[in-house]
């Protein structure tokens, strides 16, 4: 028993957080933040400037922002992607990916669907853009596509090989209220 009479007892029992005040009133001596604590923070931090700067570049994009598709029944929401490439996703649009060749991804849902992706600035001016690709999901196929703003609407060229040998269509910038915005799917899955 002599031996339980020498050790030292803790400065602070387990139970009580040391972070708070000691009970004698003096400050604590830890900071409110732990290691892990702190490199949450600091990737908190990294990724609102991340998203701050990806929306500030949004505006310098003129085809950047949500567009009606010509029959009307879905919005696509299109931006820029963290990588710079302008993308786009499907929102407003009920079902899943049916349609798909992949049949691991006909059970995903169409809203929030990336439809447009892998497009590079044609020219300095940013209406036009070039080398992307776009999904269709109502056939499943993809395409090779180009994006040109032509008198405030949006023309997409879908097309296999060469532009000649494609089918074009006109989206209409969709009226300001309030949008609802995807959740960026990562850029490896691809339709």
């Amino acid at each position: 028993m002599d031996h339980l009479a020498t050790t030292t007892k803790p400065t602070t029992p387990p139970h009580i957080d040391p972070r708070l005040p000691r009970p004698d009133g003096s400050p604590a001596t830890t900071h409110a933040l732990g290691r892990a604590g702190k490199a949450g923070l600091v990737v908190a931090l990294a990724l609102a400037c991340t998203w701050t700067s990806s929306a500030q570049e949004d505006r310098k994009v003129p085809v950047a922002g949500s567009w009606r598709t010509e029959n009307g029944d879905a919005t696509v929401e299109i931006g820029l992607s963290p990588s710079g490439e302008l993308e786009g996703f499907l929102l407003d649009v009920d079902g899943y990916d049916d349609k798909n060749p992949d049949r691991a991804l006909r059970a995903r849902p169409l809203h929030g669907l990336r439809m447009l992706w892998g497009f590079h600035p044609k020219d300095g001016s940013g209406t036009e853009w070039s080398g992307g690709k776009i999904y269709d999901p109502e056939s499943g196929k993809t395409y090779s596509c180009r994006i040109r703003l032509e008198r405030g609407a949006l023309e997409i060229r879908g097309y296999v090989g060469i532009p000649l040998f494609g089918r074009s269509t006109t989206w209409a910038r969709a009226p300001a209220g309030p949008a609802e915005k995807p959740v960026r799917a990562s850029s490896a899955a691809r339709p």
